[in-house]
């Protein structure tokens, strides 16, 4: 469920020019307050979640792709001989491996998650309040806003990657030095092979 900025702001208690730490500090005092252990409802604790998210949403950025390709520019012209190397190939090649590198961290937090929800239908506790259950449902919420926000970083990579698209890079012919290496050696050595007995 998506809502907007002002709604995200009524729910918190919050103005999101207040700043990040205002937003998350809202969000700690209302979630103790509706956590459903705590006797909240667990859709009003799912929405603090969802405000929270929409008013530190950083990842919709416009400018956010065209940053990452300059970075990821920068890094392929780092070491890189600019008459043989293709530039845009090592830039997409940059951009890949931050999404591969992405990629693992989402599926880390995914198994994270799993293995909470696995561990909490195992647990049985004679309390009435279950702290170590608490404990992996926040570790667990903190893993799905870490996945939302990795997903964004994805789609800025991506992004980056549409602009990487819109660019050719001209490299010099390679020089064929294999054969020069082998002319040079056999001139060097050429009295010695042709010796007659």
């Amino acid at each position: 469920m998506a809502i907007n900025k002002k709604k995200a702001e009524k729910i918190l208690g919050v103005k999101e020019a207040e700043g990040r730490e205002s937003i998350r500090k809202a969000y700690r005092c209302l979630a103790k307050k509706h956590h459903p252990d705590a006797g909240g409802k667990k859709e009003d604790f799912e929405l603090l979640q969802i405000a929270m998210d929409t008013l530190l949403d950083e990842d919709k950025e416009p400018g956010q792709p065209v940053q990452d390709f300059m970075k990821a520019f920068q890094q392929a012209v780092t070491g890189c001989n600019p008459t043989r190397d293709d530039l845009i190939k090592r830039t997409r090649d940059v951009l890949c491996k931050k999404i591969n590198g992405l990629q693992q961290q989402i599926e880390a937090n995914r198994k994270a998650i799993a293995n909470s929800e696995l561990i909490i239908s195992r647990l049985t506790c004679k309390r009435p309040n279950d702290p170590v259950k608490v404990m992996l449902e926040n570790a667990a919420a903190s893993s799905k806003q870490v996945i939302k926000q990795l997903e964004g970083m994805i789609e800025s990579m991506q992004g980056a990657l549409e602009i990487a698209d819109a660019y050719e890079y001209r490299t010099d012919p390679p020089q064929d030095t294999t054969t020069l290496s082998i002319a040079a050696f056999m001139d060097q050595f050429d009295g010695y092979f042709n010796t007659t007995a």
